[in-house]
């Protein structure tokens, strides 16, 4: 478990997102100024923390402080989230990043009916949905293609009735 912790604390103090204004100062912070809990979450970062950009600590000092406001839940399934991410190939992970990408250029309104869609999935039966994983699986490239014209087709016809 202790060779995990680091690991999973590096991964999700990345993940994080900047957060403007919860870190301003423009100096490095030493080492040993930083509380026990920070210490603790950033400690594979000991040896070289002086020699890390102000940037770099000011980032990491940010994931700290995000992660100690999530509560044991979300710790749990950030921790979980982070060694499925682990087993993925560097192929499945590049795959995942481009999605994601694609994901943030999308307009508000295309985020929204994506998130709306997959809790409208989220929200079926788990054997419905295993169901669903299976017949597309079983599709062909050439027929899930087809499929997606012909639902975004639905979504057009129907969202222009509405």
């Amino acid at each position: 478990m202790n060779r995990i912790f680091p690991t999973w604390t590096i991964l999700l103090i990345l993940m994080v997102p900047t957060l403007p204004g919860i870190y301003t100062s423009a100096h490095a912070e030493s080492w040993d100024k930083l509380d026990s809990k920070q210490q603790s979450l950033l400690k594979p970062f000991a040896k070289d923390w002086n020699k890390l950009s102000v940037d770099r600590q000011q980032k990491l000092l940010k994931g700290t402080k995000h992660w100690q406001k999530l509560t044991p839940a979300q710790q749990a399934k950030a921790k979980t989230r982070f060694h499925r991410w682990q087993k993925y190939t560097s192929k499945q992970k590049k795959a995942i990043k481009k999605r994601f990408k694609a994901f943030r250029q999308l307009s508000s309104a295309k985020k929204a009916k994506l998130r709306a869609n997959f809790k409208r999935f989220k929200d079926l039966e788990p054997e419905q949905r295993k169901k669903l994983k299976a017949r597309w699986h079983k599709l062909t490239p050439k027929q899930r293609k087809r499929l997606l014209h012909k639902l975004r087709r639905h979504d057009r016809l129907h969202h222009d009735r509405s």
